[in-house]
């Protein structure tokens, strides 16, 4: 069926088909004796929306179906197109004949419906998810509610050339597309620079041919075609190389700054990672887990550092006012020091303010003595997990544990546990995890106990309150420092 072909089913006679097969006489059908009118007008604001205009997205239905092709991304602009396109088509006389039996146009234009538009108040609706729970579809869908105050890219250009005294004749913005839903100037300056100011968010430029300036979008079509006869070798060999560099040498993350309509017209920040940075980034987030810190990702977080790489972070108390609540912050810095011409070093680094930290705690009523001497070093030989996990569940208990970050051999981690001046050292390793042991060493013989030998093998399920029951055993002896 053509079903798109409304001037021939308008035209002429219609033929019911009983069983497949065309009557021979047709419908009371008049050619030519009723105006078409569009009740249902619109396209859903997703990427290809034109596709299938008839399609809703909504997760919540069976019938939820995106266009033909549609990635599934917001694109208001397709949706203004749609309905800049059909009503200047059918406001063409050539592509809307007059009737010979009303004489009025096929299409009646002025009664035609654009969907959808919503009684609803904008932005309440589709902010108030709790009051009506369609609020997210709106985002994809075919509402005009909140989008139609937008203005075309292509429109405001035109204003802005026609403002700084150009002719329509020499301006061509037919290579632009695009919405914009908001543009404030907030100082005097000349439609040049509000031009700039647009083509640096949108992504065009503007070329001088023949007396017109041509507004075109970046990346949309061809600069040149080079083939190898073009190119010239710089050496011996082939004119092109194809290098394969290692994973460490790529960026770890790429960061879009954009303002966000939706949310009060903040700004906002995507971001991707890639494959080593998402497995780092999850292995942060799984240690946070595992030792019961809450946290939030904000995607709107940027510190000042440029050096920082993959996770950047900051810390807030609850006891502080909103506004006011950052304790301290900071990110990872690795390759800072081979920057510098040092080493490839690992490196963390953080700021705190001291008078919001004093204040925090006081509110809390968290500041107290001073902790005494270390009761227990853990060594890891593992990935570190170990440590983690052990040193967390030993302070829980009220321990005073510690151990080396960034791990290192046995002999080294050893060292620093000799150096803390702890009571004992919980080694462990792959052979600890698999048989679900720990070995416990004791470091000073003046703090031993009866019975207590240099070094033992304990189930990790037993170690927390073994060395809870020497600690207080111990503490009796313990030196004045």
């Amino acid at each position: 069926f053509r079903y798109k072909d409304l001037r021939s089913w308008w035209s002429n006679p219609h033929y019911n088909r009983p069983g497949g097969v065309e009557s021979g006489t047709p419908t009371a059908w008049v050619p030519q004796s009723k105006p078409i009118r569009f009740t249902e007008l619109g396209c859903p604001a997703i990427d290809r929306g034109t596709n299938q205009p008839n399609v809703f997205f909504d997760p919540k239905s069976s019938e939820s179906f995106t266009p033909y092709f549609s990635r599934g991304w917001r694109d208001d602009t397709i949706q203004r197109a749609y309905l800049e396109a059909t009503y200047l088509f059918w406001g063409e006389a050539a592509n809307n004949p007059v009737s010979s039996v009303y004489g009025g146009r096929m299409v009646d234009v002025p009664e035609c419906a654009a969907w959808t538009w919503d009684a609803r108040p904008y932005p309440f609706f589709p902010e108030l998810t709790d009051v009506w729970t369609d609020g997210p579809n709106w985002r994809l869908g075919h509402w005009l509610t909140g989008r139609l105050g937008s203005v075309s890219l292509a429109a405001l250009v035109r204003h802005l050339c026609l403002r700084a005294g150009l002719t329509e004749d020499r301006i061509d913005v037919t290579g632009l597309w695009g919405a914009v839903e908001g543009y404030a100037i907030g100082a005097l300056e000349s439609p040049r620079a509000s031009i700039t100011t647009l083509a640096r968010h949108f992504g065009f430029d503007a070329v001088e041919t023949e007396g017109v300036i041509r507004f075109v979008m970046r990346g949309r079509a061809a600069v040149a075609n080079v083939t190898p006869d073009d190119l010239v070798a710089a050496r011996e060999g082939d004119v092109l190389e194809l290098t394969r560099g290692q994973e460490t040498e790529l960026p770890s993350s790429t960061k879009i700054d954009y303002v966000g309509a939706t949310d009060d017209y903040r700004q906002q920040i995507a971001e991707f990672l890639s494959p080593a940075a998402a497995e780092h980034f999850a292995r942060v987030k799984a240690g946070l887990d595992a030792l019961g810190v809450p946290y939030r990702i904000d995607e709107r977080l940027v510190r000042g550092l440029d050096y920082y790489r993959r996770t950047t972070f900051e810390f807030t108390a609850d006891a502080l006012d909103a506004a006011q609540n950052a304790i301290g912050g900071g990110g990872r810095y690795d390759g800072l020091a081979e920057d510098l011409g040092g080493k490839p070093t690992d490196g963390i680094g953080f700021a705190l303010g001291v008078d919001r930290i004093l204040l925090a705690a006081e509110a809390e009523g968290v500041l107290g003595e001073p902790e005494s001497n270390l009761d227990v070093f853990v060594v890891d030989l593992t990935d570190g997990s170990q440590a983690r996990d052990i040193t967390h569940e030993l302070r829980a208990a009220g321990l005073s544990a510690d151990r080396r970050f960034g791990g290192g051999s046995m002999k080294a981690q050893m060292r620093s546990a000799d150096r803390s001046g702890a009571l004992y050292a919980v080694i462990v390793g792959e052979d600890e995890v698999a048989a679900a042991a720990v070995t416990l060493r004791r470091l000073r013989d003046h703090r031993d106990t009866a019975g207590d030998s240099a070094q033992q093998s304990v189930p990790r399920s037993e170690l927390v309150a073994r060395l809870a029951a020497r600690s207080s055993e111990t503490s009796q002896v313990r030196p004045d420092e």
